[in-house]
């Protein structure tokens, strides 16, 4: 989905058949050819059928919030998140954790 500039010009094998013939023996080759502006549409119809499924799924997350009467543990998640996230930003302020980079590297599970 990269584009360059509007002279971006991809060249994709699309198949290639072996050829035997009185005249010719070889492989014939078939591309199909990118330019810029198709790149850039089917970047922006990805982009935009995303959304939409993103857009669907908070909708079903709002009905169900909705539905099963978890408004008030939702609202009560997110100010957790929110009080989690300022005693993280007191410590490193504070300074007294080092080297909170390993440490979050270790709680998440990204270093193995």
């Amino acid at each position: 989905m990269f584009v360059k500039d509007r002279d971006d010009l991809t060249e994709y094998l699309k198949h290639e058949n072996e050829t035997r013939g009185l005249h010719s023996d070889g492989w014939e080759k078939e591309y199909e050819l990118q330019y810029a502006w198709d790149k850039q549409a089917s970047f922006l119809k990805a982009q935009s059928m995303a959304i939409k499924i993103l857009e669907g799924l908070l909708a079903r997350y709002e009905d169900m919030v909705v539905k099963y009467e978890l408004k008030g543990y939702v609202v009560e998640e997110h100010r957790l998140r929110v009080d989690k996230l300022r005693a993280e930003v007191e410590k490193i302020k504070a300074g007294s954790d080092d080297n909170l980079l390993d440490k979050v590297i270790d709680e998440e599970g990204l270093g193995k």
